[in-house]
């Protein structure tokens, strides 16, 4: 009597079942994909339903001609607003250019601008705020900064 090695394939060939559990795993991964997708792309359309439904909850229980007084009140401060957001953002993006040193140069402008506004939007969000950031800003430097300067400049 021959014994067969359960790692090694069968004497006489692989047999029709073996075969298709051999390739049920790729597909398996890919199932769980379309799956992933579909359920992440649900959540999505979730979220975006809850913010809206949550917006007009505010607007309504706050009342429409009272958050219109308060916007109208205020507009005229909003341009400074942005100004000053925008000052304080590229004021920062120049601190980590200049914190680049030597590899500044290395760096796209534009890659420098993006990972300055990712790293806004993170500190708005995250629960770590400034400190999050700044490690997304590394990350996103660190292809044309390299990994030591990256994280020491951001």
């Amino acid at each position: 009597m021959v014994r067969r090695d359960p790692q090694s394939p069968s004497v006489q060939g692989e047999t029709g079942r073996d075969l298709q559990e051999a390739f049920a795993g790729p597909a398996r991964a890919a199932a769980r994909r379309r799956i992933v997708a579909r359920a992440v792309g649900a959540l999505r359309i979730g979220f975006v339903v809850a913010g809206v439904v949550a917006l007009a909850l505010l607007v309504r229980s706050a009342g429409p001609a009272a958050l219109t007084a308060s916007l109208s009140r205020a507009a005229c401060w909003i341009p400074l607003v942005i100004l000053i957001e925008v000052v304080r953002v590229s004021m920062d993006a120049l601190a980590t250019y200049f914190a680049l040193g030597q590899r500044a140069g290395d760096v796209p402008i534009a890659m420098l601008a993006r990972a300055q506004l990712i790293g806004a939007a993170v500190s708005s969000i995250a629960p770590a705020g400034r400190t999050a950031a700044e490690v997304a800003k590394a990350a996103l430097l660190a292809p044309w900064a390299g990994a030591p300067a990256a994280p020491a400049a951001a």
